[in-house]
C-alpha cells in the first residue's frame, strides 16, 4: 500500500510539472499578419517573423500565467480608488486593444498618472480609473497587474525618465527592437526604457537577439526584465 501510494505521489508530480498553460492557437500570428503590421508600418521592418511569432507564442502562455497571479494578492475594482499609485508602478495588462501586441503596459510618472501609448496614437496619460474601467472585465478574463519596483527612489527615477522623454512627446508608435530610439516607441518599450535609462548602474535584461537586431519586448514578460520588482495589486 506504501509502495502505491509513492507511486501516485510520482506521477502527480510528474503531471504537474510537465502542465502547460493552454491558448489559442488562432491568435498566433500568421505571416499574412506580419506582412500587414509591417506595411502599416506598425511593426518594424527588422523585426523578422520568427521572432514576432514567437513573442506572441510566449505572450499567449504568460497571459494564463500572469492571469493567476490574483491569488497572490487582489483587490476588487468596487475599492480600487483606494489603492496609492507610487511613480515607477509599472501596469500590465491582457486587456484587447489594437496595437499588434498581445496585451498593453504603462508606467506611473506620479500618484495620478499612468503613461503609456497604442497604435496610431503617441503617448498619453491616463488614470487608474481609466485602465480599470477599459481593460478589466471578469466575464471576458481580462485582468491588471500592477508590478512594484523594491527600491522606491530609483523607482521614481524611472518614473521622471519617462515623464521627461516621453510626456508631450510626438514619438510615434511602432514595434521594434531598438531601444536607443525615442523617435518612435510602443507601451512596453516605454517603460523598459524608463528603467534602463532612468536608473543609473541599472542591471535590466534585454530581449534576445536574431540575425542583430533585439526583438520587441512583450508588455506581459516586463517583470522579468525589471528585476526585483513584486505583485503589488491585482485588478479582475
Amino acid at each position: 500500500m506504501k509502495r502505491f501510494f509513492s507511486i501516485i505521489l510520482l506521477l502527480t508530480f510528474l503531471f504537474m510539472g510537465n502542465t502547460s498553460f493552454a491558448y489559442d492557437e488562432s491568435r498566433l500570428p500568421t505571416r499574412e499578419d506580419y506582412n500587414k503590421l509591417v506595411e502599416e508600418g506598425v511593426l518594424g521592418e527588422s523585426v523578422t517573423y520568427e521572432q514576432f511569432y514567437e513573442l506572441q507564442k510566449e505572450s499567449l502562455e504568460l497571459e494564463e500565467q500572469l492571469g493567476d497571479d490574483w491569488e497572490k494578492i487582489t483587490i476588487t475594482r468596487a475599492n480600487a480608488s483606494s489603492y496609492r499609485i507610487l511613480g515607477g508602478d509599472i501596469f500590465v495588462t491582457n486587456g484587447r486593444i489594437s496595437s499588434g501586441l498581445i496585451g498593453h503596459a504603462g508606467i506611473a510618472i506620479n500618484s495620478q498618472e499612468i503613461l503609456s501609448t497604442r497604435k496610431g496614437d503617441i503617448p498619453r496619460t491616463k488614470s487608474l480609473q481609466y485602465w480599470i474601467k477599459n481593460y478589466v472585465n471578469a466575464s471576458d478574463k481580462l485582468w491588471l497587474n500592477v508590478y512594484r519596483y523594491k527600491y522606491s527612489t530609483d523607482a521614481l527615477k524611472a518614473a521622471r525618465w519617462a515623464e521627461k522623454t516621453y510626456k508631450g512627446s510626438s514619438a510615434r508608435y511602432r514595434i521594434d527592437g531598438d531601444f536607443s530610439n525615442t523617435s518612435y516607441t510602443y507601451c512596453s518599450k516605454i517603460v523598459w526604457q524608463a528603467y534602463r535609462y532612468g536608473i543609473p548602474k541599472t542591471d535590466i535584461g534585454y530581449p534576445p537577439k536574431a540575425a542583430g537586431f533585439y526583438a520587441p519586448i512583450s508588455p506581459l514578460k516586463l517583470s522579468h526584465y525589471i528585476n526585483p520588482t513584486s505583485l503589488a495589486k491585482a485588478f479582475r
